[in-house]
């Protein structure tokens, strides 16, 4: 007589709570059906959030995603397969998968194309052959004319005896803090690693804002019950200015009709130099200094603005900039001034910076920190969403010695295929940041 199978136990609060609610549990049954797909519009105010499929996808196949509009290209694909499709057939083919395209909204056309893609693309030629390559032109174009608009070089003839620094576009997808696609963005970044020293470059440190000042800021203007509002610097490395003589060749898709031979020298400060982040931060500094602004002496990267009983606290990392202050027009005053100066985007009251999602509470006057998609985002990429949580990550009474370590020639080749130091960093941003408890497991590990 078989076996009855002993029931499986019910998950514990602690896995519920480790598995991110976009992911689910590939092992429990499936969510009830939903009668809205991809196309339905976000109600009015709201973002377009992703919704993922990927929980009904097998474990060896968690990259696929079922998406609407995908029956078009599977049957241009099944067409050319079969071999046998007339010059019509093929034009028909072509125009069907145009239409379904062409006739979603923006917000649909960024969400189909984010699942389409698969990933950013690395270089300038693959932005361009690829389905969503409107929109990486467009990101590409608004970089080109922001550089221009900054005057960050000249064109002319490259002088005896000097060599160009390179250049490439960097591409990213922004996301916003509940996982949908905030923009496309496009970076030109010179090849810095080919600059020479004392040449093309001398200092290079710049500080950015510790995660310690920047929650010790919002502790006070949570206890004070300050105004803490977000702005960000639109190409700042671009207002940094150049004490170095420097020639960049022109972008890729960008040169110059009629003056392809011609090299750009460089008159601002642009990603990927050395010394770009140490100007654009001498920079800030002097901006700050003119307006009344005293720099802490524990952190190089919080200024201080104190006039009779008022007072505004900015912390700083690169070019995300957090405000804290209780007089309303006094805040206004210096986002004004900043303006003036900046390319500024302002955010409004803080809710998501440095991948920190921000959570107020002003009538208890306390302030929540989470790091929950970053969190979920560790956990998908190195395939643990469905991992037990533990209360003691790691215990202190066994120590790590070298004996651990891999040590015949089989056990070394295949810790070249296990990712330990991405897993490991990873673990240490979020310890930095809104995880002391795991301080010392990373610790130990890394």
């Amino acid at each position: 007589m078989p076996e009855t199978p002993s029931p499986s136990p019910s998950p514990s609060p602690l896995l519920e709570r480790s598995v991110s609610p976009s992911l689910g549990n590939r092992d429990s049954p499936a969510p009830p059906s939903d009668t809205r797909d991809s196309r339905t519009p976000p109600a009015p105010n709201q973002p377009y959030v992703t919704r993922s499929g990927r929980s009904s996808r097998p474990v060896g196949e968690w990259w696929k995603v079922n998406h609407p509009y995908q029956h078009a290209k599977e049957q241009s694909r099944a067409r050319r397969r079969g071999g046998s499709e007339s010059a019509a057939e093929v034009e028909i083919a072509a125009l069907e998968s145009a239409n379904a395209v062409r006739a979603l909204s923006p917000s649909e056309m960024i969400e189909y194309a984010f699942l389409t893609s698969g990933s950013e693309p690395v270089t300038y030629k693959e932005a361009m052959r690829r389905d969503d390559a409107g929109l990486w032109h467009e990101a590409t174009q608004q970089e080109y004319d922001s550089l221009l608009q900054h005057g960050t070089w000249e064109l002319c003839e490259l002088p005896a005896g000097r060599k160009t620094v390179g250049c490439r576009w960097v591409y990213r997808i922004k996301m916003n803090s509940d996982g949908s696609v905030e923009c496309y963005k496009a970076r030109l970044v010179a090849k810095g690693f080919s600059q020479k020293p004392h040449l093309d470059y001398t200092e290079t440190f710049a500080p950015v804002a510790k995660f310690a000042s920047l929650r010790t800021v919002l502790a006070i203007a949570a206890a004070e019950d300050m105004e803490v509002h977000s702005m960000d610097v639109s190409s700042a490395f671009l207002n940094g200015d150049l004490d170095e003589e420097i020639y960049m060749a022109q972008p890729e898709g960008f040169a110059a009709p009629g003056q392809e031979h011609l090299v750009c020298r460089l008159k601002k400060s642009l990603y990927g130099l050395k010394q770009s982040p140490r100007q654009w931060y001498q920079k800030l500094h002097s901006t700050f200094v003119e307006l009344g602004f005293s720099r802490c002496a524990s952190d190089h990267c919080v200024w201080v603005w104190a006039k009779d009983s008022v007072k505004l606290i900015i912390p700083a990392y690169v070019d995300d900039l957090t405000l804290a202050c209780k007089h309303i027009p006094t805040l206004k005053h210096i986002k004004e001034e900043l303006k003036k100066r900046y390319k500024m985007h302002d955010l409004g009251p803080i809710k998501y910076t440095l991948g920190i999602e921000i959570t107020r509470d002003r009538a208890n006057r306390k302030m929540y920190l989470s790091q929950r998609k970053h969190i979920g985002d560790v956990l998908d990429r190195f395939q643990m969403t469905d991992a037990r949580s533990v209360s003691t990550p790691l215990s202190k009474s066994s120590p790590l010695t070298k004996e651990d370590c891999p040590q015949s020639p089989e056990d070394l080749e295949y810790m070249k295929s296990v990712p330990y130091l991405s897993a490991v960093g990873s673990l240490m941003y979020l310890a930095v940041g809104t995880r002391p408890d795991i301080a010392f497991a990373v610790g130990a590990l890394s």
